[in-house]
């Protein structure tokens, strides 16, 4: 929203031509107070959504096509920053439904069915130490060059969740 809001004011800026005619200047200087107002910002919200692990780069990028043709997916970013430890490895967002779906290139089940991505450590934390107290399996990771703080937990339910910064 704040990019939007510069680019709206910008747009307003470059359209002003000073040719001695005070009604650009006073235009001029109704945009130039918007400026000095604090735009609408957003608080940025903890969120919840699916991994998918699909085993290949191939399996990413079809089920990429395929959801966006069956269900009007938007693909939101794609990222290959791990393949230099992860051969061949590409993850990608895509929003479905207005609901977030990370598809890898792994089989690995690490993140299992449910990931959160917290905004704050603090907030991870309170979460994690409230559900592993009855984890069938927990551990609190900070060695994943994504996020500061991680936690992995398999709940009392069997539920597999990736805890995330």
């Amino acid at each position: 929203m704040l990019y939007e809001k510069a680019k709206e004011i910008e747009t307003q800026l470059i359209n002003v031509d000073y040719d001695g005619n005070a009604a650009n200047v006073n235009r001029l200087l109704e945009v130039t107070e918007k400026l000095a107002v604090a735009p609408d910002i957003v608080e940025k919200r903890s969120h919840c959504y699916l991994i998918f692990n699909l085993g290949s780069k191939n399996n990413v990028l079809e089920a990429c096509e395929m959801y966006g043709k069956a269900f009007g997916a938007e693909k939101l970013s794609e990222d290959t920053s791990a393949a230099d430890w992860i051969d061949d490895w590409i993850g990608v967002d895509i929003k479905l439904f207005n609901f977030t779906i990370f598809m890898q290139s792994t089989s690995n089940p690490l993140g299992g069915n449910c990931c959160i991505k917290f905004t704050s450590q603090n907030e991870l934390q309170k979460a994690y130490d409230v559900v592993k107290e009855k984890a069938i399996e927990c551990s609190l990771n900070t060695d994943w060059h994504w996020t500061p703080l991680s936690a992995l937990i398999k709940d009392k339910f069997g539920v597999n969740w990736l805890f995330c910064v």
